[in-house]
C-alpha cells in the first residue's frame, strides 16, 4: 500500500532511527578519541597530542573509506588484543584473589580490613 509511505494510511508511521544511529556512531568516535588522547598524555605528556589527533583522523578518514570486511578484522584483532594484557593481570594476580578468597570465608567477613 503505496498509502502508507505518504502518511494516508490509518497504521502508525515506524520512526526513522538514522538520525539516532548517526548521533551514536559520532559520540562513540568523539569518546574514544577523548579517551585515547588522555591515556596517551598520561603516558607520554603533552606532545603526543596533536600526532594524536593526526594519526587517529587519518584512521577516521581511512575506516570510512575501505571495505568493511577488512575493518571489521581490524576491529576484532585490536579487541582481542586488549583482552591480552587483562588476561596476563588474571593469571598474575589470581593466587591473591585465592587467598583474600579464602581468607574472607575462613573469618566469615570479620576480619580488621572488611569494610563491609
Amino acid at each position: 500500500d503505496l498509502g502508507s509511505f505518504r502518511g494516508n494510511s490509518s497504521r502508525p508511521r515506524r520512526p526513522d532511527h538514522r538520525p539516532v544511529a548517526g548521533d551514536l556512531r559520532f559520540t562513540t568516535i568523539i569518546g574514544w578519541s577523548y579517551y585515547s588522547q588522555r591515556s596517551l598524555q598520561y603516558l607520554f605528556g603533552t606532545g603526543i597530542i596533536m600526532p594524536f589527533r593526526a594519526v587517529w583522523s587519518l584512521a577516521v578518514i581511512v575506516g570510512a573509506t575501505i571495505k568493511l570486511g577488512f575493518v571489521w578484522l581490524l576491529a576484532d584483532t585490536l579487541n582481542a588484543m586488549m583482552a591480552i594484557p587483562n588476561l596476563i593481570a588474571l593469571i598474575v594476580l589470581s593466587p591473591v584473589v585465592f587467598a583474600i578468597t579464602k581468607e574472607f570465608f575462613d573469618t566469615r567477613g570479620k576480619s580488621e580490613n572488611n569494610p563491609f
